[in-house]
C-alpha cells in the first residue's frame, strides 16, 4: 500500500496538461485595436434630407452602434448632408459624407472611429499599450481613464486594467485617473511609427486609513493589526497567476517564493517558516482553523485559488489576537461577493477543473460559490494506466448586510481526498495451483464451476476537511465595533486494508483449509482499519474602540473546545515508514488515543501613534487549558517609526505558547501528521521573537531587511510509540533582504535569506530537518505586448541536512577448502552506525528554473486566459533523499539518488466573466 501510495504522488507529477480550443484574438473592449474589416462588416440603411452635419453623424452612429471621437469645433455646424445609401458599411457611408471636406477618419477599434482633419490622417500612427494597477495591491484597475491631453484621444481599461490605443506619431502627456484614486499625468511619452510603446500606470489609493470597521465588508490591503508588524507579507489572487504553478496557481507555493518561507522539498507545500516545523503555523479560513490543509500528500494546498481575496501572512511578532502557535500566521480571507453582477472564474487542465461564481441576490445579501475536482484516475485510465486517485473540495459563502451597522456571512469549506484501489482473481483448488499470490493469464476459463477459490482485496484512504463558520460583525458607532465569530472544524481519516479469501462451493478439502488458514493470517497480519479524527469547536469575540485618531484598543477572548480520537489496527504491516512516516514518528502497529480538551484565552492590545512617525502597540495574551497545569501569559509588543515617507523601522518582541503539536523529525516526507497535547506538568511549547527590519518604498524600487532570533523552549519529540515524548530546546536566527523593481514592461523580484536553526534534545544539540543555510529566489514577469505575459522563477539554495543511515552487511566467514570468504545470513553490528550524528550530513546544492506564459483575451464580457508553464526547465535532478542498495553482483552498498520533479509542462486555460 505504501508504494503504491509513492507511485500516486510521482505519476500525477508526470502528467501533461492540454490547451482544448484557440481562441481569435478579438476584444471585445473598445480599447483593443481592430481591423477596418470589422467596421466593414457593419451594414446600414441611411436617408438623410439637409440634415447638419453633427446630427448626420449622431444618426450613423446611432444605426451602426459605432462610437465616433472628435473635437467640438471639427464639424461645422453650417455644413448639411442630402443621400440615400441602402445596405452600406459605415466606411462607405462616411466617405460619402466627408467626400468634399477636410475631415477624415480613424478606425480605432471595434466599435470606435476617431474623426479628425485630413492633415492629420496622414501622418504615421503607432500604438501605446500597457496596464493600470492599484500601487498598493498591484491589482488591476477596471474602467480606469487614460486620456491624451490636448487630443481627442483617450480610452479606458478592461476587466484586467489593461489598455490598448492607437494613435499618431509624436511626444504626448498622458493622464490617468479612476475613483478612489490618486491621479497620475506621465510626461513626455514618445509614440513611435508603427511600434508599440508599453506603459504600467499605479495608481495610488486616496484613502489609505479606513474607518475602524466598514460593514459593507471591504478591508484594506494590510489588516490594521498587522499594519504596525514587522514581516507581514500580502498575497492577492491576482499575484498567483504572476508566478508559474504546477497544474493551477497554489496559495502555498507562491508563498514559497517569499524571504523566510520555504518548503521541505518540490513534491509538498508544507511550510517551513523561519525554522518553525509546519504544525507551528496558524492556518485560518474566514478565521476558522483548518488542521490538515493540503491535498495529495502535500503537492497541493487545499483552497481553491479563485476563493481567495488576500491571504495575509506574519512571519513573526504578530498580534495578541493570534495564538496558539509559535511560528506564524496565515489568514485567509476570501471574496466578499460581486456588488454589482454576477461574476465568474473557471479554469480548465488536464488534470484538473474549478469554477467560481459570485453575486447578489439583492442590495443587502451577498453570495459566492465554488468547486474543483482532479481527474488523476480519468487520464490514467485513459492511456492505460490506473491511478486510483482523485480530490475534490466545495466552498459556499452568503453574505447579509441587514443595515448600516451590521454585516453577517456564513461560509461552509468541504474537501475530500480519496485513494481506492481493488484486486481479485480466481484459481484452482491449491492442488492445481502452480503460484497462488499472482493471477494467470486466462487460467480462470479453465477452472470448472464451483472449484477452486478467489482472491479480493480493497485497499483505500479518504481523508476530509469540513469548516462552517458563522460571522456578526457589529458597528456601535464610528469608533466602537464588535465582531463574534463561532466555528467548526473536522478532520476526518478512514484507512482500509482488506484481504478475503473465499472458496468455491465445491473447493476440495485442501483448498478450504488454505482458505482459512490466509484469512486468519491476513486479519493477524495484513487487513488494516483505522478511525482518525479531529474536531475542533470554536467561538471568540472581538472589541475594538478608537476613542481618537491614533488610538486603537482592541480586546478580547475565546473558548475552544477540541476532541481527538485515533484508532488503528494492523497498520504498519502494510506501510513501511522509512522514507514517508504516517501520523507521527514511532508510530505503532496497533494504537488507541482518545483526548477532549478545553482551552480558554484573553488578550488585551492598545495601538498607539506617539507622534506622526512613531507608532507603538503593547499587547497582553492569556491562556488556560484543562489539559496543562500552566496558565501562560504571553506579552507582545510591536513599534514602528516612519524615518521619512519613503523610509520605515519596525520591531517586536513577543512570546508564543503552543498546547498542541506533531512529533515529526525522521521523514523525508510525511502524511496525515496528528496532533498531541503537552499534558499535566510537562512545559508548554514557548518561543520567544526578536525581529527588526528596515524598509524602504521608491517610485519604482522596494526594499526590505529583517532581522530575527527566534528562542524554543518545551518542544516535543516521540520517543516510542505509546506516544511517551521528551521535550527539547532549539533557536532559529538568521537575516532576509527583499528587492523589487517595477517597470511599465519588466517587473523583478530578488529575495535572499540566510538562516541557522537547530534543536537540542537530550543534551545533544543538531541543525534541525528545516535548516537552509542560503536561499536565492529571483522571479520576474514581461509583457510582451498583444496580452501577452512572460514569467520566470530562479531558484538557489544550499542542501538541508540529513541523517545517514545505519548499514548493516551480512557476516562472513573463511572457508578453508576453497580459500574463499562465503557470506552468511547473520548481521552481527552496524557496518556504519550514525545513531549520533544527526543531521550531520547535507543534500546537494538545490536549484530550479520555472517558466510560464500567458495571454489574455477579452471577447463578447468573457476573458479567456490561455497559459503554458514549464516546471525544472533545465531538468535539474535535485535530491529527494539517498537510498542504499546492495549490488547482489559485488556484494557491495550502493547510493540510489531519489530525484524530485522532473520536467514538467503544463498546458491550460482559464476563463473569466
Amino acid at each position: 500500500m505504501m508504494n503504491i501510495g509513492i507511485k500516486i504522488i510521482f505519476f500525477s507529477l508526470f502528467t501533461l496538461l492540454f490547451l482544448q480550443s484557440a481562441y481569435a484574438q478579438i476584444l471585445k473592449s473598445p480599447i483593443t485595436n481592430i481591423s477596418a474589416q470589422k467596421i466593414a462588416e457593419n451594414k446600414i440603411t441611411l436617408v438623410l434630407e439637409q440634415t447638419p452635419l453633427r446630427e448626420a453623424i449622431t444618426e450613423v452612429a446611432r444605426l451602426s452602434g459605432v462610437e465616433f471621437v472628435f473635437s467640438d469645433d471639427l464639424l461645422d455646424g453650417n455644413v448639411t448632408v442630402s443621400l440615400e445609401l441602402t445596405d452600406r458599411s459605415v466606411p462607405e457611408v462616411l466617405d460619402q459624407i466627408l467626400k468634399e471636406l477636410d475631415i477624415g477618419y480613424v478606425v480605432q477599434s471595434r466599435n470606435q472611429i476617431v474623426l479628425t482633419r485630413k492633415s492629420t490622417i496622414k501622418r504615421t500612427f503607432g500604438t501605446i499599450q500597457g496596464k493600470i494597477v492599484n500601487r498598493t495591491t498591484e491589482d488591476a484597475l477596471w474602467n480606469a481613464n487614460l486620456e491624451i491631453l490636448g487630443s481627442s484621444f483617450g480610452t479606458a481599461t478592461d476587466r484586467g486594467g489593461f489598455f490598448s490605443l492607437k494613435i499618431p506619431v509624436g511626444r504626448y502627456d498622458i493622464r490617468v485617473s479612476n475613483i478612489g484614486f490618486e491621479q497620475v499625468t506621465r510626461q513626455e511619452v514618445r509614440v513611435a511609427a508603427d511600434r508599440t510603446t508599453y506603459l504600467t500606470f499605479r495608481l495610488q489609493p486616496t484613502v489609505v486609513q479606513l474607518p475602524a470597521v466598514s460593514v459593507s465588508g471591504t478591508r484594506s490591503t494590510v489588516p490594521e493589526h498587522m499594519q504596525i508588524e514587522p514581516s507581514v507579507l500580502t498575497i492577492r489572487r491576482s499575484q498567483l497567476t504572476s508566478i508559474p504553478f504546477l497544474a493551477e496557481p497554489d496559495l502555498f507555493r507562491a508563498l514559497q517564493t517569499m524571504p523566510g518561507v520555504s518548503s521541505p522539498n518540490d513534491i509538498s507545500t508544507e511550510l517551513y517558516i523561519r525554522g518553525g516545523d509546519p504544525d507551528q503555523n496558524l492556518v485560518l479560513l474566514d478565521g476558522a482553523i483548518v488542521y490538515n490543509p493540503f491535498h495529495l500528500f502535500g503537492l497541493a494546498s487545499a483552497f481553491n485559488s479563485d476563493i481567495i481575496e488576500q491571504a495575509n501572512v506574519s512571519l513573526g511578532g504578530f498580534s495578541a489576537r493570534y495564538g496558539d502557535r509559535l511560528s506564524s500566521v496565515i489568514d485567509i480571507q476570501t471574496l466578499t461577493g460581486s456588488t454589482t453582477e454576477t461574476r465568474g472564474f473557471a479554469n480548465f487542465s488536464f488534470v484538473s477543473s474549478k469554477f467560481t461564481a459570485d453575486g447578489r441576490f439583492s442590495s443587502r445579501v451577498k453570495w459566492l460559490v465554488s468547486g474543483r475536482r482532479t481527474y488523476h484516475d480519468v487520464v490514467a485510465s485513459a492511456i492505460g494506466r490506473n491511478v486510483p486517485y482523485f480530490f475534490y473540495d466545495l466552498y459556499g459563502k452568503l453574505i447579509f448586510q441587514s443595515g448600516k451597522r451590521d454585516l453577517f456571512y456564513v461560509s461552509s469549506f468541504f474537501s475530500r481526498d480519496t485513494f481506492s484501489q481493488k484486486d481479485s482473481y480466481r484459481k484452482p483448488n491449491i492442488e492445481d495451483t502452480q503460484d497462488i499470490f499472482f493471477e494467470t493469464p486466462g487460467e480462470a476459463a479453465d477452472i470448472p464451476a464451483g472449484e477452486g477459490f478467489t482472491f479480493n482485496s480493497k485497499e483505500s484512504f479518504i481523508w476530509d476537511n469540513l469548516n462552517v463558520t458563522g460571522h456578526w460583525l457589529h458597528e456601535f458607532s464610528e469608533n466602537s465595533t464588535l465582531e463574534l465569530q463561532a466555528s467548526q472544524s473536522r478532520s476526518p481519516l478512514d484507512v482500509l486494508a482488506q484481504t478475503l479469501w473465499t472458496a468455491a462451493s465445491n473447493a476440495s478439502q485442501a483448498t478450504r483449509q488454505f482458505v482459512e488458514e490466509r484469512n486468519t493470517q491476513e486479519a493477524r497480519l495484513s487487513n488494516t482499519f483505522s478511525d482518525v479524527s479531529i474536531l475542533d469547536r470554536s467561538s471568540r469575540l472581538d472589541w475594538t474602540y478608537s476613542p481618537h485618531a491614533g488610538h486603537r484598543f482592541s480586546a478580547g477572548g475565546g473558548y475552544r473546545y477540541l476532541r481527538l480520537n485515533y484508532s488503528w489496527e494492523t497498520l504498519f504491516n502494510e506501510l513501511d515508514q522509512e522514507e514517508l512516516v504516517v501520523f507521527f514518528d514511532e508510530a505503532p502497529n496497533d494504537f488507541s488515543y482518545k483526548r477532549n480538551l478545553q482551552q480558554w484565552f484573553f488578550y488585551a492590545e492598545d495601538s498607539w501613534n506617539l507622534s506622526p512617525q512613531l507608532q507603538i502597540r503593547p499587547g497582553l495574551r492569556v491562556e488556560k487549558r484543562d489539559y496543562n497545569d500552566q496558565w501562560t501569559l504571553a506579552p507582545r509588543f510591536n513599534l514602528s517609526y516612519d524615518l521619512n515617507p519613503s523610509l520605515n523601522l519596525k520591531a517586536a518582541y513577543g512570546q508564543f505558547y503552543q498546547g498542541i503539536s506533531t512529533s515529526l523529525e525522521n521523514a523525508v516526507l510525511t502524511f496525515l501528521p496528528v496532533i498531541f497535547p503537552t499534558e499535566g506538568a510537562s512545559p508548554i511549547e514557548k518561543a520567544d521573537h526578536f525581529i527588526a527590519g528596515v524598509s524602504f518604498k521608491g517610485r519604482n524600487w522596494q526594499f526590505s531587511t529583517d532581522l530575527y532570533y527566534k528562542k524554543l523552549s518545551g518542544l516535543l519529540r516521540a520517543v516510542n510509540g505509546i506516544p511517551e515524548f521528551e521535550h527539547g530546546s532549539g533557536k532559529a536566527y538568521g537575516l532576509e533582504l527583499g528587492i523589487r523593481k517595477l517597470g511599465d514592461r519588466l517587473n523583478l523580484e530578488m529575495n535572499y535569506a540566510l538562516s541557522y536553526t537547530k534543536r537540542k534534545f537530550g543534551g545533544n544539540e543538531y541543525f534541525g530537518r528545516n535548516d537552509q543555510r542560503h536561499s536565492l529566489t529571483t522571479m520576474g514577469k514581461y509583457h510582451l505586448g498583444r496580452n501577452w505575459e512572460f514569467n520566470f522563477r530562479w531558484v538557489l539554495a544550499s542542501g538541508r541536512p540529513f541523517t545517514a543511515k545505519t548499514i548493516l552487511t551480512p557476516e562472513t566467514i573463511f572457508d578453508p577448502v576453497t580459500g574463499q570468504f562465503i557470506i552468511t545470513d547473520f548481521v552481527n553490528s552496524p557496518t556504519v552506525d550514525f545513531s549520533n550524528t544527526r543531521n550531520q550530513v547535507r543534500y546537494p546544492v538545490y536549484h530550479r528554473l520555472d517558466l510560464g506564459l500567458i495571454k489574455r483575451i477579452q471577447k463578447h464580457g468573457w476573458a479567456i486566459l490561455p497559459y503554458v508553464q514549464l516546471l525544472n526547465a533545465y531538468f535539474r535532478k535535485n535530491v529527494l533523499y539517498f537510498d542504499w542498495q546492495r549490488n547482489n553482483t559485488t556484494q557491495r552498498f550502493e547510493r540510489k539518488t531519489i530525484s524530485m520533479l522532473p520536467i514538467i509542462p503544463t498546458l491550460g486555460v482559464s476563463l473569466e466573466f
